[in-house]
């Protein structure tokens, strides 16, 4: 059942260590992923790729390779290991063919914007992509937690697992380094309240 409620999904959302017995149909892990990557990128790059940890064997497997989430892992109805693409301008042709079927610009525009963006990132330093891949993956994760809770999942957001581990057993290519790992499932437990520093304590307006 989806919930349309922005305030119940964003405020009542809660970290969920246990969960019921409960598949999800892959359309609708498709569902969710098509809303979460609505999310903004980086020159809308998209560097991102998923891998859908689903079954009873590969969420042991992945178990193993966290450091203090193995319930979570275990209970879920799925794991989804969210890898940050590191070569930014992989993209650029596919990003750019998408933008001239969608209508967006042009196609006599697209050869002159492909050779603009892979101008502009080969200037660009390995660790500014790596940094900007890994933020652009965090971004999507704020709007893959909204998404599944939109369909009535609740979730957990695993950063501590080793990842040369999780990027050698899971990893779909070389160029994708694994950056966040989340349980997703039908919670079995209430999940705690937890304390959030007002934004009047932490802004300055100048």
């Amino acid at each position: 059942m989806s919930n349309n409620d922005f305030l119940d999904v964003v405020v009542n959302r809660r970290s969920i260590r246990r969960y019921k017995d409960n598949k999800i149909d892959k359309q609708e892990i498709l569902d969710i992923l098509n809303l979460a990557v609505k999310s903004p990128s980086s020159r809308n790059m998209q560097p991102w790729e998923f891998v859908v940890v689903e079954s009873d064997e590969a969420k042991d497997n992945l178990s193993q390779m966290v450091y203090s989430n193995v319930q979570q892992i275990k209970t879920s109805s799925f794991a989804l290991i969210i890898f940050s693409r590191q070569i930014l301008e992989d993209n650029i042709e596919v990003v750019a063919e998408g933008e001239v079927v969608s209508g967006n610009f042009p196609a006599e525009n697209k050869d002159e914007y492909v050779a603009y963006m892979k101008k502009s990132y080969a200037s660009m330093d390995d660790d500014s992509k790596a940094h900007i891949a890994t933020f652009d993956a965090g971004l999507l994760t704020a709007n893959f937690l909204n998404a599944a809770r939109h369909f009535g999942y609740d979730t957990n957001v695993i950063g501590g697992f080793v990842r040369d581990q999780v990027k050698d057993a899971f990893a779909p290519a070389d160029n994708l380094n694994p950056a966040i790992v989340i349980s997703v499932g039908i919670a079995d437990e209430e999940g705690k309240t937890t304390y959030r520093i007002p934004a009047e304590d932490i802004t300055k307006f100048v």
